[in-house]
């Protein structure tokens, strides 16, 4: 906005008066606020940066001229503090000054400087011409004024003093203010970037709740500690929150086991990509425990829900290029802002783009990425529209290839770069989905959410995997080639209503709704039978030190002859209607939550598309779910919980060994706990105590000779233990993230099951120096720990005189990563960072024994990053 300097002083002086006026009434609503408590993590900086942080973290108008306060520094915020101590303690040694003017609007702007003389200051030659004018704001939790364009104009006037129109003057000075009250939806999440590594909300019950009001134990990983660890793939990063990757990508385990794991939600919706790169998420709420009466594909341990980025009020642009020792190149752009208005209607933008390539470090194995997500906002009279497409082109190898020896190390015989990949064994992965979110609010306390998604993924290449296992004692490998041609097509629709009232005095929250999701996946599995070993088809059987897999005679995923069973279908269309309630029975002290759901799911599957007419085994399954929780406010900054739940499983496209589909999984759990919210949120910690059992549950058996994987039943499995996080900052310039798990994972005969684990380990810490010689440097890292981990000794022939156990003990090692930035100026940051410290070769994800995949030795990445 730019305002012409052609004002006569009589027009100005009655435009100064009424903007007074405005200014005062506007300071009884600062004082009514100003004592108001706000989390900020504002880095010192340039003002220009530092005033619009701090405009979004507030929640307040905030008016300066980008040419008058730029260059001025402003302190280091962060904290919990009130508004008014905030604002001095930024604003101190900086030379600006803050007056609060109408509809609580600060101004912004150079203190006077006293030595100088008034009538040199006056002359309107000396002022910019059409000074760029910034106005930033983000809603807070708080509910807040929402501002007039003419209290922003008059704001702007008293603070410059800049020329306008006469007739436009005469118009602003006889509008009036509107004064309507805004609140952010509680089905709103609030972006987590620039804020540190805690958080003090997340949204497990779908909507939008503190932490220690949640009858359940969540970790929440911010867009700031993502970008700290530097990973690209979600296992990179939730082995910090207490989550264990099955291989290097969307499969997890929480609490000790990840039989039966789902994939994690975007935006609370189900996504069933396989691999994906995490540039387009701004947070990670990990839930632990059983969550199905609200997210229908959840296992008893626990759900991951992403919370992508989306457009922001204010424009930023930053540019992000960074490359590996070893020649793995990136390129990032993220681009946001307004768009413009017509009428009440705001819109606003997003695009995120990125390209990766280059070397991957293992033999043959290439990781190219291609990322675009665009997605723009409406803002309509309290109703917003976010519609999103994701385009993800990822290639990469189909599954993890490693093998495990019988002491439980990665087998590295052949060198540390060689997983058994030959030229061609790659895989391509392309994801694209449409996102359409609506929140209304039907009143200030009644609002909805409707969210849909569709996605398709399409899976394709020629693969090369060891299935058929190690001989230790022959020293052979054997391998196994197949076409991988899949396609999923997924669609859901979500819908959820929230009220908040007060009954016979007490303070009630209703959440009901629905979901549905119809997912149809066609699978083309076709052997190689030039694979032969003389003795099993399909197979060859190379040395084990000299494998030479260069030579292995891979067919091209174009060469490939259908074969008289081309593939199966498989179509599972399921529903889940529910409703929970909340009541604060003494406000402040005790709440309780219970819920109950009705679950449905139809799963039909085709064993043999070529089959005419179509065949299908049609399996149907009716659940019913629920919850009961309990929260008790011991203190303001403890609270004691406990939670009773039970769930269902969604089904699966996965067989059995005779082709038959398998039978959804269902199972209950329990836990108590403990939260803390201390030192002004400084510190937060869950310590809880679990007991989940599940029955029907299912572990990867191998792949059949049509090429058809297939999975082993392991019946009813138990779970114990104890799991929590704690996140402290303990100076104003260092904060730490720790998460902790111990416990057993028994199946109904009290004996071990693959693929689980006892304890967990992780901490994540960051110090950012603010003064001094090293001011703008921030250096920080982390390590994580998995203890007990086993894995079934199928597909693994041991040396004569060593006994064959039933599980192998993987061995542990302790991934260490550590980092530094550099903050040369507004616009300009650098960073290095170093992964696997010690240069540990260890197990990151285990499909089996013949199926891992194996760390990155000792590696550095050197990024830069320039923002607009």
């Amino acid at each position: 906005m730019t305002f012409s300097p052609s004002f006569p002083p009589r027009a100005l002086c009655a435009a100064a008066i009424f903007t007074t006026v405005l200014a005062l009434t506007g300071v009884a609503g600062w004082a009514a606020e100003a004592d108001s408590r706000h989390a900020f993590h504002i880095p010192a900086g340039d003002a220009t940066v530092t005033l619009r942080l701090f405009a979004q973290q507030s929640g307040l108008e905030v008016l300066y001229s980008t040419r008058e306060v730029e260059g001025a520094v402003t302190k280091l915020v962060a904290g919990d503090y009130p508004l008014r101590e905030a604002l001095a303690a930024m604003l101190d040694g900086s030379g600006l000054v803050a007056t609060p003017g109408a509809t609580g609007v600060l101004a912004v702007r150079r203190a006077p400087d006293p030595n100088a003389p008034r009538a040199a200051q006056g002359k309107p030659s000396d002022r910019p011409k059409s000074p760029p004018l910034l106005s930033s704001r983000k809603e807070s939790k708080n509910t807040m004024k929402q501002k007039n364009p003419l209290a922003l104009l008059l704001g702007w006037l008293a603070i410059s003093t800049t020329q306008a129109q006469t007739d436009q003057a005469a118009n602003d000075a006889s509008a009036k203010p509107k004064d309507d009250v805004v609140k952010l939806s509680v089905f709103q999440v609030i972006s987590t970037q620039e804020k540190g590594y805690i958080a003090n909300s997340a949204t497990p019950f779908k909507t939008r709740q503190d932490l220690t009001d949640i009858p359940q134990s969540i970790t929440v990983v911010t867009r700031d500690m993502i970008d700290d660890i530097g990973g690209h793939d979600s296992s990179d990063i939730l082995i910090y929150a207490g989550a264990i990757p099955k291989y290097r990508s969307e499969a997890f385990s929480l609490r000790g086991s990840n039989t039966g794991v789902t994939y994690p939600l975007i935006d609370g919706q189900i996504d069933r990509s396989i691999f994906m790169d995490n540039f387009f998420v701004d947070s990670y709420e990990v839930i632990k425990g059983p969550a199905a009466l609200l997210y229908p594909n959840s296992a008893l341990t626990g759900v991951i829900n992403k919370n992508t980025r989306k457009p922001l009020p204010y424009a930023s642009t930053s540019l992000r290029g960074s490359i590996t020792d070893y020649g793995l190149y990136r390129a990032e752009l993220d681009t946001t802002g307004p768009i413009g208005q017509a009428g009440d209607a705001k819109f606003s933008y997003r695009l995120l783009a990125g390209y990766q390539d280059g070397d991957a470090y293992f033999k043959n194995m290439k990781d190219k990425r291609i990322l675009i997500h665009p997605s723009v906002q409406l803002d309509f009279k309290g109703t917003t529209v976010l519609l999103a497409y994701d385009h993800q082109d990822i290639t990469h190898p189909s599954n993890p290839t490693a093998v495990l020896m019988p002491d439980g190390h990665v087998f590295t015989g052949n060198g540390r770069e060689d997983i058994n990949l030959p030229p061609g064994a790659m895989e391509q992965h392309v994801h694209d989905g449409f996102r359409l979110q609506v929140v209304h609010p039907f009143s200030d306390n009644w609002e909805m959410r409707l969210g849909a998604d569709m996605n398709q993924l399409h899976r394709h290449g020629s693969i090369v995997l060891p299935i058929g296992g190690v001989d230790y004692q022959a020293r052979t490998i054997t391998f196994f080639n197949r076409l991988n041609d899949l396609k999923l097509n997924h669609y859901s629709l979500s819908l959820d209503v929230n009220g908040k009232y007060k009954v016979f005095g007490l303070q009630n929250q209703s959440t009901f709704g629905f979901a549905l999701t119809d997912q149809e996946s066609l699978q083309k599995l076709w052997t190689n039978n030039d694979f032969y070993n003389g003795i099993v088809a399909a197979r060859i059987v190379r040395p084990l030190d000299h494998p030479d897999v260069n030579s292995l005679p891979v067919k091209p995923f174009g060469q490939y002859v259908a074969p008289a069973n081309p593939g199966t279908k498989v179509r599972a269309d399921l529903g889940n209607f529910y409703f929970q309630q909340n009541i604060d029975v003494i406000p402040d002290r005790l709440s309780l939550v219970a819920g109950a759901a009705y679950y449905s799911n139809e799963t039909s599957s085709n064993a043999n598309i070529a089959i005419r007419p179509a065949a299908a085994t049609i399996l149907k399954q009716n659940v019913k779910l629920h919850r009961f929780g309990i929260v008790l406010h011991v203190t303001k900054e403890i609270g004691l919980y406990a939670m009773e739940a039970n769930t269902a499983l969604p089904p699966t496209t996965s067989v059995l060994q005779n082709g038959n589909v398998v039978a959804p999984a269902t199972g209950k759990g329990k836990e108590v706990g403990i939260k803390i919210d201390a030192f002004d949120s400084r510190f937060n910690a869950t310590v809880a105590a679990f007991d989940l059992q599940t029955t029907g549950l299912t572990v990867f058996g191998g792949v059949l000779p049509s090429g058809i994987t297939y999975v082993i039943p392991v019946g009813s499995i138990t779970q114990r233990g104890f799991d929590g996080d704690f996140s402290l900052r303990l100076t104003p310039e260092w904060q730490l993230v720790a998460t902790f798990y111990h416990g057993s994972v028994h199946d109904q005969a009290g004996g071990k099951v693959d693929d689980s684990y006892t304890g967990s380990y992780s901490l994540f810490t960051r110090y950012d120096f603010h003064n001094g010689p090293a001011k703008g440097l921030g250096i920080g890292g982390g390590a994580s720990r998995i203890l007990g981990r086993v894995v079934s000794s199928a597909g693994i022939v041991y040396p004569v005189g060593q006994t064959k156990p039933a599980f192998i003990d993987v061995a542990p090692a302790t991934l260490a990563n550590v980092f530094a930035t550099y903050r040369l100026n507004r616009n300009w940051d650098f960073r290095i960072q170093c992964d696997n410290v010690f240069d540990k070769t260890y197990a990151v994800g285990i499909n089996a024994a013949y199926l891992i995949d194996p760390s990155l030795p000792r590696s550095f990445t050197f990024s830069t990053k320039y923002r607009f």
